[in-house]
């Protein structure tokens, strides 16, 4: 048996015994459970993405696979830490505690929230555009990163679609005060022209959903993920289309193109570009380019700051003098911990991932409260996005910072008050 077949066969059993240590866990299967959901979204993407079939550009080492293999160790070990720790297991489908929640000074702060928002988008949009009516939506996304702090604020539509989907399931009240704003944070994340921007505010939603309303099945979650694989597949056609025109059709037609599939070749495309970047990175570093010794790290941290902040995709696509369309190059959630700390940074950076994507899985199921499970589900959606591209992004830091923010504003203060009590 060759080295490389060895070590892609060592990485399906690693992620099989990951995933079957959380049904050993746990008992039972949470489908939303990092030692689930990860283990399982790392092997396929990361699986399917390396095989010859459809990398026709780079071969993948077995060096880069023993990278997986690395990963996937020190994120199982992670997320394994606090479950041996834990004295008490899950409670099985407990109601989530809104208790501490009042309906008015949620719905007074979601809407002074959304006012900047909108107030930022206006801004950013009158000197830029709006990228969904553009031929060149990356270039007005790259523009947009120049503003700051004000770009920033403008994401913060994508936090009051979560507050206001809370209002929306929990409460009696202002329903269609949170449908509006629902319907307004829908249009704006459409407006980006980017597929992320839904993903972003839907799938914390989701998961609010799943834990307060009705466990949503394995079954119900493929179709989700296979309709928005049909929808990744559409905007990318869209996309290509507007750059390339007849090009792109003659190409689909080349390709035995079929009304029906026509979206697979762009999905799988998307499969590749994250190994493939992986393996560019591992190329240049150290061999043409130095460690970058935590700079990646803290670069997103940095882009509240007037000016463009280079973010890890950016300095990746610098670094390996890549040409192609878009803002910058995805290369995995590995390539920012090797190009940082080195082969030892993938163990030890995913360990971490680990242990606190699963301790805050574990706080969110103990205090059952919807601002935990929408913290864990921004998490959640970040981490396995990031599989793809890589987890360093500050949206994540300011989802977190508005969510704990507005949870001090907008809960009871007085012993006993009631959740649907005015402001």
């Amino acid at each position: 048996m060759e080295i490389s077949t060895l070590v892609q066969f060592l990485f399906l059993l690693l992620s099989a015994l990951s995933i079957g240590g959380a049904v050993f866990f746990r008992r039972r299967i949470d489908i939303f459970s990092p030692m689930f959901i990860f283990p399982l979204a790392y092997m396929f993407y990361l699986g399917l993405g390396s095989l010859p079939v459809l990398q026709d550009s780079y071969t993948i080492s077995s060096g880069q696979w023993m990278f997986y293999l690395a990963g996937l160790f020190g994120f199982t070990a992670g997320a394994s830490l606090p479950l041996l720790m834990s004295t008490r297991s899950s409670p099985a489908a407990l109601p989530v505690r809104p208790a501490s929640w009042n309906a008015c000074r949620l719905l007074t702060a979601s809407l002074v929230l959304m006012g900047m928002a909108v107030a930022a988008r206006i801004f950013i949009y009158s000197r830029t555009g709006i990228p969904l009516f553009t031929s060149d939506p990356n270039r007005i996304r790259m523009a947009a990163f120049n503003f700051g702090a004000v770009s920033e604020i403008s994401i913060s539509s994508e936090i009051v679609f979560m507050t206001a989907f809370a209002g929306l399931l929990l409460f009696r009240k202002y329903r269609l005060a949170f449908l509006g704003l629902l319907v307004l944070g829908l249009v704006l994340a459409i407006f980006t022209g980017t597929r992320t921007s839904l993903v972003r505010q839907i799938f914390p939603c989701l998961i609010l959903y799943h834990y307060s309303v009705r466990r949503i099945s394995l079954r119900t979650l493929g179709i989700v993920l296979l309709i928005s694989l049909i929808f990744v597949g559409m905007i990318k056609f869209i996309g290509f289309n507007r750059l390339w025109g007849e090009a792109e059709i003659n190409s689909l037609r080349a390709s035995n193109y079929r009304p029906v599939t026509f979206w697979v070749p762009y999905v799988l495309r998307d499969f590749k570009h994250g190994p493939e970047g992986f393996a560019r990175v591992i190329q240049v570093i150290p061999e043409r380019h130095d460690w970058q010794h935590g700079r990646l790290h803290i670069l997103p941290l940095l882009m509240p700051l007037p000016g463009n902040q280079p973010q890890p995709g950016v300095v990746f696509k610098r670094m390996v003098g890549a040409d192609f369309v878009g803002v910058g190059m995805a290369a995995t959630i590995l390539a920012p911990l090797y190009a940082d700390f080195g082969p030892a940074g993938i163990i030890i950076g995913m360990f971490l991932v680990g242990f606190f994507f699963q301790h805050l899985y574990q706080v969110a199921q103990r205090r059952r409260h919807p601002a935990l499970y929408l913290a864990y589900g921004a998490v959640f959606i970040t981490l396995i996005l990031g599989i793809r591209t890589n987890y360093l992004n500050f949206e994540i830091i300011w989802t977190l910072i508005l969510l704990g923010i507005m949870h001090l504003v907008i809960r009871n203060t007085r012993h006993g008050e009631k959740r649907d009590a005015g402001c």
